[in-house]
């Protein structure tokens, strides 16, 4: 489709329309290894971002991973690593008429904003009916803490829920700021084919998070929960998939 950025003259007309621009790159870099991202930008001030101060509406996130299939020579290895980063305030609008979410889902990540993410799979299938799968994910994620003053959630920009006109502040923010949380997620899947297309899938998944309330001093109001505190599940599965795809969940 051409790109005639007509959307530039109707936000100057006084549209009450957002936009969001993105792009998205495969890159074969052999014939086992290809290079794959995307990138989405909202908002932005080149003076300010030479600057580095921090200002709030260069707005943009990033994807970057490497898919290598038959890894290190191994037939049916497949090894996937991933990087994500977003910056506060990203896919946020005045209203939810204009954020970018859906049923107030985000409809970009389900963090929504605020977050660095690397996650690392590794598929291998040692013979034709059984199949191992493991998800490795490390996550730094900042969201919204508490005012003791005003009784009432700060927005550090990590729910595109909230208007972005009530941000914390305009200049030094940061990529996980406001209260940290620290996701450990780590998930194994074994599936054995009994026959054509009838699998039993046998799954464990730890997730482990780590919850700082002092992490940002940088806020008007001092924070009303101090500490740390820890969250760890653990969950075990067994089932049964008929003709269905095996959908997992990194979260």
């Amino acid at each position: 489709n051409p790109m005639i950025f007509y959307r530039a003259v109707e936000q100057n007309l006084g549209s009450p329309d957002n936009v969001i621009l993105g792009a998205n790159w495969r890159y074969i870099i052999s014939k086992h290894l290809s290079y794959y991202g995307q990138f989405t930008l909202d908002e932005l001030i080149i003076s300010n971002l030479r600057a580095g101060n921090g200002w709030w509406g260069n707005k943009f996130g990033i994807q970057s991973g490497l898919k290598y299939i038959n890894a290190f020579n191994v037939d049916n290895l497949d090894v996937q690593a991933e990087f994500n980063a977003v910056r506060p305030y990203t896919y946020a609008h005045r209203n939810n008429v204009s954020n970018y979410q859906h049923f107030r889902q985000p409809l970009a990540h389900p963090f929504g904003a605020n977050f660095y993410e690397s996650i690392l799979m590794v598929r291998y299938q040692p013979t034709p009916k059984l199949t191992a799968r493991i998800k490795g994910m490390y996550s730094i994620l900042g969201t919204n803490v508490m005012s003791d003053i005003a009784n009432t959630n700060v927005n550090v920009g990590q729910n595109i829920n909230d208007n972005y006109q009530t941000r914390i502040k305009d200049f030094n923010n940061k990529i996980a700021q406001g209260t940290r949380r620290d996701i450990y997620y780590a998930n194994l899947t074994l599936s054995y084919m009994l026959k054509h297309n009838f699998f039993i899938d046998l799954k464990y998944t730890g997730r482990f998070e780590n919850i700082n309330y002092n992490n940002d001093t940088d806020l008007s109001d001092p924070i009303s929960q101090p500490g740390i505190n820890y969250i760890d599940s653990h969950i075990f599965g067994l089932g049964l998939r008929w003709n269905a795809f095996l959908s997992q969940f990194v979260f």
